[in-house]
């Protein structure tokens, strides 16, 4: 073999390897982060309240233990409540009430519960279980808010909203496809929350509202 046909070849090994080292390489690659937002409601017109004040307090006290996982989750329902109250309540800043002789008028958010459960599914043993991805994990959600008009410490009206949402996983799924099945749980269940505590507000709140 001449010297150009040694260098020649060489030049085509050096090649090969460096197209299955960088096969290699974009294999070994970390897949992407989803982005996992904060769910706002900036797009929907604020319920107005007729007081003084605003607040928004959580008596949900998570237990970081096992079957619930709502705090290893991108989007926290607990989270997405306070997000809720701060986008979609608003005060006038006064009572409204003409006449109306001491005390002040809030209205108050207060966050039950927030929490997810996990349950381990039963799946195939064996060959067909291996072959197979069947849904392993099942994700229950359930959150439950009271939403008060008070006076000093005189609740005047209340709605109570709640709501359950459920989603499984496939057994072979990544950390990824986990955290984006744990999104969108909580995106669904907040869908609802809205609908329903808009419903309620005006069912029984509806006199503390503005323009309603």
């Amino acid at each position: 073999m001449t010297v150009l046909a040694r260098i020649s070849a060489r030049l085509r090994g050096l090649a090969a390897a460096g197209l299955a080292a960088a096969a290699l390489t974009a294999c070994a690659q970390p897949a992407p982060v989803p982005d996992f937002a904060d769910l706002r409601w900036t797009n929907k017109q604020a319920m107005t309240f007729q007081t003084n004040d605003k607040v928004v307090q959580s008596d949900f006290q998570p237990s970081f233990q096992p079957p619930y996982v709502e705090h290893l989750m991108p989007l926290p329902p607990e989270r997405a409540l306070r997000t809720w109250a701060e986008d979609r309540i608003a005060v006038t800043g006064t009572s409204g009430v003409p006449g109306e002789v001491g005390g002040l008028r809030v209205v108050r958010f207060v966050i039950r519960d927030a929490s997810v459960r996990e349950e381990r599914l039963q799946t195939s043993e064996g060959v067909r279980g291996f072959l197979s991805d069947e849904q392993a994990w099942k994700y229950t959600a359930h959150i439950q808010a009271d939403l008060e008009v008070l006076r000093d410490r005189t609740v005047l009206a209340s709605a109570t909203t709640e709501g359950y949402r459920s989603k499984t996983l496939g057994e072979k799924a990544s950390l990824n496809e986990r955290e984006e099945v744990w999104y969108a749980l909580v995106v669904d269940l907040m869908q609802d929350f809205d609908a329903a505590m808009a419903q309620n507000v005006r069912r029984h709140l509806g006199e503390h509202l503005v323009g309603q």
